[in-house]
Parts: C-alpha cells; structure tokens; sequence
C-alpha cells in the first residue's frame, strides 16, 4: 500500500513535528525520575495544558486534509495527543504524590509543634503544682500545722503522730 502526502499535509506534517520537537525538549527539564515541589509541578502541568492547546490547533487542519483522503497528519496528531495526556497523567500522579507528602510533612510539624507546646504546659503546671505544694508545706510548717492532715499538731515536726502511724503502717 503506497503512503501519499500533499504537499499542504507535508508542510503541517512538518510544523507538528517542530512542536513535537520544542515538547520533547521543555520535558528533558523534567525528568520523571526525580522529585519535584508542588507548585513546580503545578506549574508543569499548566504547560502541558497549554501544549495540547498548541496541538489541538492542528485538528482542524487534520481533519480537512483526512477528509481529503490525506490520514497521516490526522494519524500523528492523535499519536501525540494521546502520548501528551500520558505524559500529563504521569506528572499529574506526581503533583498528587507531592501534594500529599506536603500535607503530610505538614501535618508532622504541626503536631510536634502541639507536642512541645503541651509538653510545655504540662511541664509549667508541674512546677506551679511544685511551688505550690512547697509553699504551702511552708506555711503548714511555720503555722504548726502536720503536712497530711493539716490538724494543729504544736511542734514543727510536720507529721502528726496518727499521719506517722498510717505512713509506718504503709511503709512509707
């Protein structure tokens, strides 16, 4: 079977071929075998969307020299679109890809940041909880009062003979 081309078929033939070319190199800028930032990628897919504008402006064309009998222009233009969407497919996992562990690195720091924060709360209740219960101790001390019960005991021992019992008896 021979293969015909108008000249006119040739001619777009070869400006899509050009596109094609530009494409392949804007996309040797973006290796799939690395990773990216979110809105780099973000920004890659804007390009690619208008890449397939560019070669959607082709149908037209294709479509009337097909009708003509002339397929290869229409053939070639399907191969790169459908190969531009995989293309797009592929990076747009990766913005997905990339998003997520965004979110997840994200997530990370704002819960270590709450993890400090409480561990800091908690830290300053424990010393308040510390200060307080020393000062009272103190003022039980100098009011002669025993440090468990808080009965009047008269002396500055600080343990009422019924609270040194029960500590005996616990063995503390």
């Amino acid at each position: 079977m021979f293969n015909f081309q108008s000249p006119a078929e040739s001619a777009v033939l070869a400006q899509l071929e050009g596109k094609c070319q530009e494409l392949l190199a804007y996309l040797r800028m973006y290796p799939q075998d690395r990773v990216y930032p979110a809105a780099q990628l973000e920004e890659l897919l804007r390009n690619l969307g208008r890449w397939e504008q560019v070669f959607m402006g082709f149908a037209p064309q294709a479509q009337q020299l097909s009708m003509m009998g002339y397929g290869q222009l229409s053939q070639r233009l399907n191969f790169v679109l459908n190969d531009l969407r995989n293309v797009t497919g592929i990076y747009r996992q990766m913005y997905d890809n990339a998003l997520r562990t965004q979110q997840k690195q994200q997530d990370i720091w704002t819960n270590a940041r709450n993890d400090g924060l409480r561990n800091m709360q908690r830290a300053g209740d424990y010393a308040r909880s510390v200060s307080t219960t020393w000062v009272q101790d103190m003022m039980a001390l100098n009011e002669k009062r025993c440090l468990y019960c808080d009965n009047y005991i008269g002396t500055s021992d600080g343990i009422c003979p019924d609270c040194e019992r029960k500590r005996r008896l616990m063995g503390l």
